[in-house]
C-alpha cells in the first residue's frame, strides 16, 4: 500500500500525497449508478465474484490514495475539464452544428461521430491518461490489467511534457509545443442505451492492444497503427493529431458487443475458475 511519502508515479519528483484520486474520470464513470440524486449504487463482479449470490455494493467509481501529487492531480482535471466537452455533451454538439454524424455505407447500426470542434490534442493526451492510470493502479477492478513497462513510460513522458495546472498555462504551452507523439485509439458509444445501470466499468486482460469500458464508452488503444491494421475499426480510429472521432452504435448493438459479451466472459472465466479449484 501506498503512502504519502512515496514519489508520485507520474511527475516522479514530487511526493504523492493527493487522495482519492479516480482512477477513471468522474464525469465518464459514474452515470450506471443511477440519477444524481438517488441512492446511487452498484454492483462489483469479478470473474472470481460474479457466481456469489451477495455482489459488493459499489457508490462511486474506483479512488487510490498517493497515487499522484496535488500538480498532477491538478494537470489531469485540466485535461478532464476540456475533455468532458466531447464526450459529456457530443449529442448536443451534433445538434448545434459543432460534430457531425454520419451513417456507415456498409454496417447500417454504425454512425461515425467527428468531433470537428473539439480541441483533438487534449482529447488524445486525455485518452492516454485512461490508459496510464488504469495501469499503474492497484486497485483489484485493475488486477488484470497491465501496459508493457516500456509503453507505460512513453504515456507517461507525453504526458509529463504537456503538465500545467492552470487551463490556460496548459493551451498556452501546447500552442507552442503541438506536436507529440501519437497512438492510435478508438472509442465506441452508443446514442441510447437499453439500460442505463446495465452498463459497467470493465478493464479485461490483453496483450495486443489495451481495451477499457467506462459507462457509455469503450476505449481501445494500440501502440502503434500497424497494429490497428488487422482490426476493422481502422478507419473509425484517431491515428493522427487531427483526428479525433468515435464510432456510434445503435441501442441493441452496444448492448449485444459491449454489455452481452462481456457478462459473457465474466461468467465464463468464473465457470472455469471454479472448475479449476474444485
Amino acid at each position: 500500500m501506498r503512502k504519502p511519502t512515496d514519489i508520485c508515479l507520474l511527475c516522479q519528483v514530487n511526493p504523492a500525497t493527493k487522495t482519492k484520486s479516480h482512477i477513471f474520470p468522474k464525469f465518464l464513470s459514474t452515470n450506471f449508478l443511477g440519477p444524481k440524486g438517488t441512492l446511487r449504487k452498484g454492483f462489483e463482479l469479478s470473474s472470481d465474484k460474479v457466481l456469489d449470490k451477495k455482489p459488493r455494493v459499489i457508490q462511486d467509481s474506483p479512488k487510490e490514495d498517493y497515487i499522484l501529487c496535488e500538480e498532477c492531480e491538478a494537470y489531469f482535471s485540466v485535461l478532464e475539464s476540456i475533455a468532458s466537452q466531447v464526450f459529456g455533451n457530443w449529442q448536443q454538439k451534433v445538434a448545434i452544428g459543432e460534430f457531425s454524424l454520419n451513417k456507415n455505407k456498409i454496417i447500417n447500426d454504425l454512425q461515425i461521430l467527428e468531433c470537428n470542434s473539439a480541441h483533438k490534442p487534449t482529447v488524445h493526451l486525455f485518452t492516454y491518461s485512461i490508459f496510464w492510470r488504469v495501469s499503474i493502479s492497484s486497485y483489484p477492478l485493475f488486477k488484470n490489467f497491465k501496459i508493457t513497462d516500456d509503453f507505460e513510460e512513453e504515456l507517461r513522458q507525453v504526458l509529463i511534457f504537456h503538465r500545467h495546472t492552470n487551463k490556460n498555462d496548459y493551451l498556452n504551452a501546447l500552442a507552442t509545443n503541438p506536436n507529440f507523439k501519437i497512438y492510435p485509439w478508438s472509442v465506441i458509444s452508443a446514442k441510447s442505451f437499453v439500460d442505463d445501470t446495465a452498463n459497467m466499468l470493465f478493464a479485461p486482460f490483453s496483450y495486443d492492444h489495451y481495451c477499457i469500458v467506462i459507462d457509455r464508452f469503450s476505449f481501445i488503444l494500440f501502440r502503434t497503427a500497424d497494429d490497428i491494421k488487422k482490426y476493422s475499426i481502422r478507419e473509425f480510429s484517431n491515428l493522427q493529431v487531427g483526428d479525433c472521432r468515435m464510432m456510434i452504435l445503435s441501442q441493441q448493438l452496444w448492448h449485444n458487443i459491449i454489455v452481452e459479451n462481456t457478462y459473457n466472459l465474466l461468467v465464463k472465466q468464473a465457470v472455469e475458475n471454479k472448475r479449476n479449484n474444485c
